[in-house]
C-alpha cells in the first residue's frame, strides 16, 4: 500500500516512535506508549496542513501503531510559545485550551470522550493530559 499524505509513517526512536506525514516536510509526531498510556513529546503541523489537525494526526499515528483506545494521552514538554501556558495561567480550564481541544479532536477521532483532565509539570516541563473513558 502507498501510503498518502494522510497516511503516516512511524518509524522507531529511541524515545518510542517518530511519526511523519508524506508530502508535508515540517509535520511530525514523537511519542511513547507506557502500558494503556501514550506520551507525546513533540506533535508539529505542518503550514500546508489545516489548522486544527493535530488531534486527528495523532489518531492516525495511534491506529498504525495499534493504540485505538489510550487510557490517557499527556501532551508533555509544551513550548513556551504554546498559548496553552498562557491560556492556563488565565484561568483556563485545560479542555478549554488550544492543546486541550487537540486532545478533544483526539479524542473524537478515536471514538472516545476525556473523562478527566490534568496540566502540571514532569520533570521540568509543562503538560496537558486528559484520561479517556
Amino acid at each position: 500500500m502507498t501510503p498518502s499524505p494522510t497516511t503516516p509513517i512511524v518509524k522507531d526512536h529511541p524515545d518510542g516512535y517518530r511519526v511523519e506525514w508524506p508530502g508535508y516536510q515540517r509535520a511530525f509526531a514523537l511519542f511513547s506508549v507506557e502500558g494503556t498510556s501514550v506520551i507525546v513529546t513533540d506533535i508539529f503541523r505542518d503550514a500546508n496542513q489545516p489548522k486544527g489537525s493535530a488531534g486527528q494526526m495523532l489518531a492516525d499515528a495511534f491506529r498504525v501503531v495499534g493504540i485505538c483506545r489510550p487510557s490517557k494521552v499527556r501532551l508533555s514538554n509544551i513550548l513556551d510559545t504554546q498559548p496553552t501556558l498562557a491560556q492556563l495561567q488565565q484561568g483556563k480550564p485545560p479542555a478549554e485550551t488550544v492543546l486541550g481541544q487537540v486532545l478533544v479532536s483526539l479524542g473524537k477521532a478515536l471514538g472516545l470522550m476525556p473523562v478527566a483532565w490534568d496540566s502540571g509539570q514532569a520533570r521540568g516541563k509543562p503538560f496537558i493530559e486528559a484520561t479517556f473513558g
